[in-house]
């Protein structure tokens, strides 16, 4: 008997005839025929592309380009065929957006089988970098004159930017320059005070950066009253040892930005006063004033506050401005504030002098005028 194909044979996917045909002796033959029908019933093999974060990329856009790679299969028969999907049903060479994107991979043989794998890209916004650089903390500006605003912003290639000046809990728009990365702001005030300066830029794309210093200093800007006489002051000073009463080893920069004055016909004066000794996560903010007395160069007041936006404590500022008669040349600041429940010291940059001694603090930046 002879066969086609052989008992043991390979056959090829699909259905391939067999025929066999018997001889005897005398030459009489007879023949028959079968198939033999050869299934593929595995799937490929695939192998996904790594996983790509990437930051946005794209001047005028949140998304970023991105290249992917491909997906490799193997199978055990020929012509598999690889095909892409995004989830965001966008086609494999798009933009792809901020945000995670799934591209699922899957590979098909010629029977249909097939097998997938995911790969994952996700498209970071780093937040925009915010900075002030105007003007200096504890600038002094009298209420009615504009007073300008300056900053500066880093950020990737991304959206458009918005930014949003804010004096304590009056809020300016800022103008953005998008090719030089700047923002500015002019604002007239019209009360005199302390005001707490912050810059917000957004991006666009969902992300935002703030800045609340100049350099290392909090912004701070002081508004005067020129109607009237007052002193006003905006700076920094190196704070010395013992100072801080919580840690007397503390040293380091301390700014403020205050103006005190009485009104027309008033008894008692107002303004406002701020001090920081970022060091100590020391913040001092005033709520009331008792007295002001003015001499010459020389200038004190007194009265009440908070420390870190809590308790009730007293405080004594004396200031000296170098620059009127008897000033000797040189802008001179202390500051006490007191626990008004225990009497304890908090901060003192001249701790144990008597009230009325010589000030032997200069400034190290800014300036302190008595106004007549």
């Amino acid at each position: 008997m002879t066969c086609s194909q052989a008992s043991g044979s390979t056959f090829q996917e699909g259905t391939t005839l067999v025929s066999c045909t018997s001889t005897d002796a005398a030459g009489n033959t007879a023949s028959c025929e079968f198939n033999v029908r050869v299934d593929d019933n595995e799937p490929p093999n695939i192998s996904c592309p790594a996983d790509i974060t990437i930051a946005g990329n794209i001047a005028g856009s949140c998304g970023a380009n991105v290249a992917v790679g491909t997906a490799f299969a193997t199978d055990n028969c020929s012509g598999v065929v690889v095909n892409s999907v995004r989830s965001d049903g966008g086609a494999l060479t798009d933009p792809y957006p901020v945000g995670a994107t799934t591209i699922t991979w899957t590979a098909t043989d010629d029977s249909g089988n097939s097998s997938s794998c995911s790969q994952l890209i996700t498209v970071t916004n780093p937040n925009p970098v915010a900075r002030i650089t105007g003007p200096p903390s504890g600038a002094i500006s009298a209420v009615g004159t504009p007073v300008i605003f300056s900053g500066t912003f880093i950020d990737n290639a991304g959206g458009t930017h918005s930014a949003q000046w804010m004096f304590d809990t009056i809020v300016q728009t800022g103008v953005v320059n998008e090719g030089a990365g700047t923002i500015s702001a002019t604002y007239t005030f019209t009360a005199a005070g302390v005001y707490a300066v912050r810059l917000i830029v957004s991006d666009g794309c969902g992300g935002s950066g703030e800045a609340t210093t100049v350099g290392d200093l909090d912004a701070l800007v002081v508004i005067y009253d020129p109607n009237a006489g007052f002193v006003t002051g905006g700076g920094w000073f190196n704070s010395p040892l013992g100072a801080y009463a919580a840690d007397p080893l503390l040293m380091g920069r301390a700014n403020f930005g205050f103006v005190s004055k009485y009104k027309k016909g008033a008894t008692i004066p107002t303004g406002e006063t701020e001090f920081n000794f970022k060091v100590g996560n020391l913040n001092f903010h005033s709520t009331s004033y008792q007295w002001l007395v003015i001499s010459g160069a020389r200038a004190q007041y007194k009265g009440q506050g908070t420390v870190n936006g809590a308790g009730s404590y007293g405080f004594l500022l004396t200031a000296i401005d170098g620059q009127i008669t008897g000033g000797g040349g040189v802008d001179k600041f202390r500051i006490k504030i007191w626990d008004l429940g225990t009497g304890l010291v908090v901060y003192d940059n001249q701790l144990g002098d008597d009230d009325s001694a010589s000030l032997s603090t200069a400034l190290g930046g800014g300036s302190i005028v008595i106004h007549q």
